[in-house]
Formats: C-alpha cells, sequence, structure tokens
C-alpha cells in the first residue's frame, strides 16, 4: 500500500492512460513506473458485496464495499486502486482482483483502478459518495467537538453528564440513552437533570463542563428534555450570572474557528449573550437585540470575521461583537487571534457560555487550523444535522 500526497479529487477523469501517467509522476510516493502501452479495457464498479453484486453509488462512512473491475481486451495480473483516505489523501491498494474497502472518509470522490498485466493496461473512474456525519467531511484539525449528537462517526462515547436533583446523583449518557428514556428515567418525574458535562466527541478530551450546582445548564425539565424551536435536545441556562464553561485552548493565529448552535431568547430590551466572557470583557461574539448599543471589548490585533446561518454578519457592539439576527443559529467567529483576545478570563483560564435564562446552546465546534471552505461546508453539514435554517 502507497500514500498519495494529494488532496482533493483525483486528477484525471476519463480513462486515459497518458494523463493517469503524468498523474503517477506527480504525486506518487511509491517510485514504481506504470508499463508503458495501452491496449484493452476496464470496467469498475463498487458493490455492496461479491455475492449479490448490488451496484452502489454512494454508501456510509465505516461501511465495507467491494470494488469489481472488469477487464476486456486483455488479461490483468494485478489492479492497482486508488480510494480516499480520512487525512484527505487517496491510499494506493494493489491486488490480484477485487478489493474490500473500508469506507474511512465522507464526501463526493472519483476512485480508480489501473488494471495492468505486465505489457498493457487500462484505467477507469468511479463517482461515489461516502455519506458520513459532520466532522466526518472536515480534514482541518479540530481541537474541540461538543453536541448532545453524534457528530463524528469516530466517536461512540458518552455524550453528557447529567446531575439529577432529587438527591444529586450524576450520571453519563449515550446519544442512544437521551433517546431511549433512560436519562429521563434516571432523572425521575418531576425532577430536573442539570448538565454537568458535555463530553468532547474531538478525542482532545476537552469539554464544556460546569462544576457550580447553581450554575449548571437545564437539560431536563417537566418531564422532557430541553429542545430549541427545531426540535433538538440542548440546554438552557439555569440564571443569568454565570454558566457552563470551557477551557480557553485555541492559538495565537488567524486562522481559529469557533462554531455554536444557539438559540438566544434576549427578553429584555438591551438583553444580551455573550459567547465568551468573563465579566463581561473581552466580548467575543455577542450576542443583543439592541445593535444600536455600543460596548467597550478588548482590542484583538486582527479583524474577526462572523457569519450567521450562512452569511456574513457584521458586528454591531464594539469591535468583537455581533448582532444576533433572528433565533436560531449556526454562528462562526473566524480569523480571530485569540492570544490578542485574551483568552484567559480568570485564575482558571476557562471562558463562559452565557445568555439570559431562556437562552439555549445546541452546540461547540472549535479548530486551531481552518479555512473558510469548510467553515462553509460544515455550516452546511451540521445545518443538515440540526435544521437551523
Amino acid at each position: 500500500m502507497y500514500r498519495l500526497n494529494l488532496s482533493g479529487k483525483l486528477l484525471f477523469t476519463t480513462p486515459n492512460i497518458n494523463l493517469m501517467k503524468t498523474y503517477i509522476d506527480l504525486f506518487a510516493t511509491s517510485g514504481e513506473d506504470i508499463p508503458s502501452g495501452s491496449s484493452g479495457e476496464v470496467d469498475l464498479v463498487v458493490y455492496d458485496n461479491l455475492i449479490d453484486q448490488n451496484t452502489l453509488t454512494q454508501s456510509n462512512w465505516g461501511d465495507t464495499v467491494y470494488l469489481y473491475p472488469t477487464p476486456s481486451g486483455f488479461t490483468p495480473t494485478e489492479y492497482t486502486y486508488y480510494v480516499p483516505n480520512e487525512s484527505g489523501y487517496y491510499d494506493i491498494f494493489t491486488s490480484s482482483s477485487s478489493f474490500e474497502w473500508n469506507i474511512e472518509a465522507a464526501g463526493n470522490y472519483e476512485i480508480a483502478v489501473i488494471a495492468s498485466d505486465g505489457t498493457n493496461q487500462a484505467i477507469d473512474t468511479y463517482d461515489f459518495e461516502a455519506i458520513g456525519l459532520p466532522l466526518d467531511y472536515i480534514k482541518s484539525n479540530i481541537s474541540m467537538a461538543c453536541a448532545f449528537k453524534p457528530i463524528i462517526s469516530s466517536f461512540n462515547g458518552s455524550i453528557v453528564n447529567i446531575r439529577r436533583s432529587s438527591d444529586n446523583a450524576s450520571s453519563d449518557f449515550t446519544y442512544t440513552e437521551l433517546l431511549d428514556g433512560t436519562a429521563l428515567a434516571f432523572v425521575g418525574s418531576g425532577n430536573i437533570g442539570y448538565l454537568t458535562r458535555v463530553y468532547d466527541q474531538s478525542g482532545n478530551d476537552r469539554e464544556i463542563f460546569q462544576t457550580t450546582a447553581n450554575y449548571q445548564g437545564i437539560i431536563i425539565e417537566s418531564n422532557d428534555f430541553v429542545r430549541d424551536s427545531a426540535g433538538n435536545i440542548t440546554y438552557r441556562n439555569q440564571n443569568g450570572v454565570q454558566a457552563m464553561r470551557t477551557y480557553g485552548h485555541l492559538k495565537s493565529s488567524d486562522n481559529n474557528l469557533v462554531m455554536l448552535g444557539t438559540e438566544i431568547n434576549a427578553i429584555t430590551t438591551g438583553a444580551q449573550a455573550w459567547l465568551f466572557t468573563y465579566a463581561g470583557n473581552p466580548a467575543v461574539g455577542v450576542y443583543s437585540n439592541n445593535p444600536a448599543e455600543t460596548t467597550t471589548a478588548t482590542t484583538n490585533t486582527g479583524t474577526p470575521d462572523y457569519y450567521g446561518n450562512g452569511n456574513i454578519l457584521v458586528p454591531q457592539r464594539g469591535p468583537l461583537g455581533v448582532h444576533l439576527i433572528g433565533n436560531l443559529a449556526i454562528t462562526s467567529i473566524v480569523n480571530a487571534n485569540y492570544v490578542a483576545v485574551q483568552w484567559r478570563f480568570n485564575d482558571n483560564e476557562t471562558i463562559m457560555l452565557y445568555g439570559d435564562t431562556s437562552s439555549k446552546f445546541s452546540f461547540m465546534i472549535t479548530s486551531n487550523n481552518f479555512d473558510d471552505t469548510e467553515r462553509e461546508l460544515l455550516e452546511e453539514k451540521m445545518n443538515d444535522l440540526y435544521g437551523y435554517y
């Protein structure tokens, strides 16, 4: 198996041996040569299995499918397959016949095969869609991913920890246990379920948390989950004093990303909700129902950009603020140098997700290295999952 140092789609779209040879010469790291000559043809299809041979044009991340070549005009002795991997590259595998592929990259791809008998060769490509969860499509570094739904297929752990009001006992729950009534049964009829932690699905062991009982978010009340207007499980703030927290971990660069799913319901004129704050400043991403107000915010060395539901937003509350347009919103803050805005807000170096008692937070994703194309893709995939706009 060899690895192609190339992200994105394959460079060839037709069975053209000269173009393929150029592609191999430029990008392959195997050091092997493709034999000269061009005779015969090969047709590549993808099957769900080799017995029923049902043709597939799409399948799910993590599924196993079979790449099946049918040659004509010659008898190949070796097939070389090019399939995408989770790092955004193409892996190269060789086989004497079909190839069993475990899908580890979500997206729309061209997969390919070269058939060779040692002298002659033929090439074919096949359009294929690998369907996954939102973060399966993202190749950039993800530093934290907290949500009440699975957002990356490789994660299979607990989603949240919930404390019940009756005796303060707490327990972890998977997404399945949120859906099948296990969490509701644990909290019990008439009790309140408080959110102590939202676990990190990125594998980096970061999380949203609150150890002080009076500041923990409410996830279960009135015998049901707190839900946003789109029906998703979420949590609301218990009070307007302090709220859930996370540790500051972004870097002093201008390609950081913070993406949140929120429903800010300010209930009084001038009410505001801070995405990140401690004691009011710095105001990184302010939500307010009164855009005419101004506020003092720590000056940033760069110029953060704000996106709300896929559209660019113009800051309305100082240099680091943004006026919320509508209630349900997938908001992205990019190009912010988080050392310049003083990520550390108190002795614990934590930041706060603050809003009034009707404000709800559904997910938070951060990255230290992100590009705008992937921001658009991730916003689209998160919206497909949450139905915000």
